[in-house]
C-alpha cells in the first residue's frame, strides 16, 4: 500500500511540475 502510495505522489509531482510548465501559477 505505501508503495503504491508513494508511486502517485511521483506521479502527482510530475504532473504539478507539467502544470506549473504549462500555466504557471494558474495551478
Amino acid at each position: 500500500l505505501i508503495g503504491q502510495h508513494r508511486s502517485d505522489l511521483d506521479y502527482y509531482q510530475k504532473w504539478w511540475e507539467t502544470c506549473l510548465d504549462v500555466w504557471g501559477n494558474m495551478c
